[in-house]
């Protein structure tokens, strides 16, 4: 069981970073091409899947409750959010206006924060 909440944890995860950076790119009227997609997500992925790994975010106690998710999940969002950024700016070349700093690790923190408080209420509540 803790090997699929793991895979869960880590597939769910990414997934979302990838929704993140398809908003993200379609706010800002940027085409959805699949490899440009892909240059958006792949640093945004890279510093969750490394700080995730510091932080114990892809272990099932991360979700043993909301409590615990929110927790671990913040940590994970504050260190990985502006790691994101710090990357994605060395990918393409250049920094971000200052505001990307902040709004991107927190618009990732609104599609992350919920599905893991919701995966954690009912790992709980199923047990």
């Amino acid at each position: 069981m803790n090997q699929k909440t793991t895979s869960i944890l880590v597939i769910v995860d990414l997934a979302i970073i990838l929704l993140f950076s398809a908003v993200g790119r379609l706010s800002h009227h940027m085409a959805l091409d699949p490899s440009l997609l892909l240059n958006t997500t792949l640093p945004f992925a890279a510093a969750w899947l490394i700080v995730g790994a510091l932080t114990g975010i892809f272990k099932p106690a991360s979700v043993e409750s909301t409590g615990r998710a929110f927790k671990s999940t913040l940590l994970t969002l504050v260190i990985a959010g502006p790691l994101g950024v710090l990357l994605r700016s060395l990918l393409i070349g250049r920094m971000p206006f200052y505001t990307f700093w902040f709004i991107g690790p927190l618009n990732l923190a609104m599609f992350m924060l919920p599905w893991r408080l919701v995966y954690a209420y009912f790992k709980r509540k199923t047990g």
